[in-house]
């Protein structure tokens, strides 16, 4: 996705702390290319940011994306292609966000079996990924 969106969006990234997290995703499922969203009405896109941002988004920084995407350095030759590219990895994405929903939810089945692994949750900060990680590696501890 980075990849993808220095060649067709190069500010876009630096507007986020992370492209994983739901507004980035949110925006660029509506506004794939800049010129998308620096063709869109305000008012279309601060419901969009403000539900996905559970309002964490300060209507400042909505204008500022919108700015950006309408100074954007980005090439402007070839955009129709870019902009299916990046739906097509937004859909990649989603599919191997699901998948890894799926093992996390049948790795916490098994630390829900596992006495060290359950132990483990106790711990401020361990999560199931890194239980199970730890078990794997360091095995069953001899009670």
């Amino acid at each position: 996705m980075h990849a993808a969106l220095d060649v067709a969006w190069p500010e876009f990234a630096g507007q986020f702390a992370g492209l994983q997290f739901e507004t980035p995703i949110a925006i660029l499922h509506r506004w794939a290319m800049p010129q998308d969203l620096a063709a869109a009405c305000p008012r279309a896109v601060q419901p969009l940011v403000r539900k996905a941002s559970r309002n964490h988004i300060a209507p400042e920084r909505i204008r500022s994306l919108i700015e950006s995407a309408r100074i954007t350095i980005a090439l402007q030759e070839g955009t129709a292609a870019r902009r299916e590219e990046i739906r097509r990895l937004l859909a990649r994405w989603e599919i191997v966000r699901r998948q890894l929903s799926d093992v996390e939810g049948e790795l916490g089945e098994l630390v829900d079996v596992t006495r060290a692994a359950k132990a483990l949750l106790t711990v401020p900060g361990v999560n199931v990924v890194c239980a199970a990680t730890l078990v794997a590696d360091l095995g069953e501890p001899n009670w």
